[in-house]
């Protein structure tokens, strides 16, 4: 299941100055350099914060897929995220993965890892699968299979970790922390190093339930925040929350930054075809069962819309003093306050709660004083292409050509 920072996440690996470069072109050529796509909505587990259950049934046929994979690659797109419900309940998720491949591709897959034995693992490292991203819910399986509401899960989801990691494979596992599980922040982050993976959490939820009232349940509290806070700062851990841009905020500075990486150079396609600017904006921006991929991505006015969002625009948060403390999500914001240029509340509490947080260093962005609005995830890019220049795309080896030669030759600096 993709979270709302799914699609922003994870940070870029060190000296990964390509993908940014890649980033920026992208965005000033209006090119979708990542697409997230929803394979099914379906799941074997029962998690109690899933939004996924309560969306609309259906699915694409497999050829409609394989159809949107020629789209999404005739437009430029080189990073490609397969998510669901559980992907790897859909019947033909490895025909997906291997025509995904042969398009050249570079395939991150959301996953809970239960489904995933010895034999999907080969599978996954024959398919030169780019990033394993394993949703983990507790350090121990009795908090674990509580949320998921499957008995067992935790442990076929490690075994899953670690048989990926054992042939090589880039894992990482992400949490969600809510009131069930936060308690556990910390050593769910030493289970997840100690297994050779990374690892990034978020607090924000995906409201679900009449009004959100399933997910107001789960959220944490401002004294659980704070306390882990504390912790942190007591322990000199420096893990936390991968949405907390500890960066000094100067709103005068960012009036024309852009506040949210939605539509600018990814997107989300569920597995109805839906285009939407990202998993969080409910706003769909086209279905590609009456426009092309291109076409939606071009003209679409709820992406031109949001494209065209800075900073300045957001009345109650460019000149909040919590603002570089802030994981405001505008998905989440729309769905609460009914504007993409509300504030969110549940954003705002967790803001408040940071308070203590400010003596952390800050993150490597912060040197320049300016917050990083505008995260994106960031697969390896070297390799790829070289690999799969016959591939399907004129748009994607023209891109990263030209970027590699502005950067002085080939090769990804790290």
């Amino acid at each position: 299941m993709t979270s709302p920072r799914d699609r922003d996440a994870p940070a870029p690996a060190a000296g990964g100055s390509l993908y940014r470069r890649l980033v920026a072109k992208a965005r000033a050529e209006c090119l979708p350099l990542q697409v997230v796509l929803e394979l099914t909505t379906r799941c074997n587990l029962r998690c109690t914060h899933c939004y996924a259950a309560e969306r609309p049934r259906g699915e694409l046929s497999t050829e409609q897929m394989r159809d949107a994979l020629d789209q999404f690659a005739a437009a430029g797109a080189l990073f490609l995220t397969l998510t669901g419900g559980e992907p790897l309940v859909h019947p033909d998720f490895w025909t997906i993965c291997e025509q995904a491949r042969k398009r050249g591709f570079s395939i991150t897959v959301f996953t809970n890892g239960t489904l995933i034995g010895p034999a999907e693992a080969d599978r996954l490292l024959a398919l030169q699968t780019e990033r394993m991203e394993v949703s983990i819910l507790g350090s121990t399986p009795a908090t674990h299979d509580a949320i998921t509401g499957r008995e067992g899960s935790f442990e076929r989801t490690m075994r899953a970790v670690d048989l990926l990691i054992e042939r090589g494979l880039r894992v990482q596992m992400k949490a969600t922390w809510m009131r069930t599980n936060i308690a556990e922040a910390r050593a769910v982050e030493t289970l997840a190093r100690e297994h050779g993976a990374a690892f990034r959490s978020g607090f924000l939820l995906m409201p679900t339930g009449p009004e959100g009232s399933r997910t107001d349940a789960l959220r944490v509290t401002g004294d659980q925040v704070a306390a882990l806070s504390d912790a942190w700062l007591e322990s000199g851990w420096t893990g936390r929350p991968s949405q907390a841009a500890l960066v000094p905020a100067d709103p005068e500075k960012q009036a024309n930054t852009i506040p949210c990486g939605a539509g600018q150079a990814s997107c989300y396609v569920d597995c109805r075809g839906a285009v939407y600017p990202c998993v969080a904006i409910r706003r769909a921006a086209g279905s590609l069962l009456e426009q092309d991929f291109a076409r939606i991505w071009q003209d679409s006015p709820v992406l031109r819309e949001i494209r065209g969002i800075r900073l300045a625009d957001l009345p109650d948060c460019r000149s909040c003093a919590l603002f570089d403390l802030c994981p405001r999500c505008a998905g989440v914001a729309d769905m609460e306050s009914g504007s993409l240029l509300a504030k969110s509340p549940q954003a705002c509490r967790i803001a408040e709660a940071r308070r203590s947080m400010r003596r952390l260093p800050a993150e490597p962005e912060a040197k320049t004083g300016i917050r990083n609005t505008t995260k994106t995830c960031p697969p390896d890019v070297d390799n790829h292409r070289e690999k799969n220049d016959d591939s399907p795309g004129w748009k994607r080896r023209a891109f990263i050509s030209n970027v590699r030669t502005a950067d002085g030759g080939p090769g990804i600096d790290r």
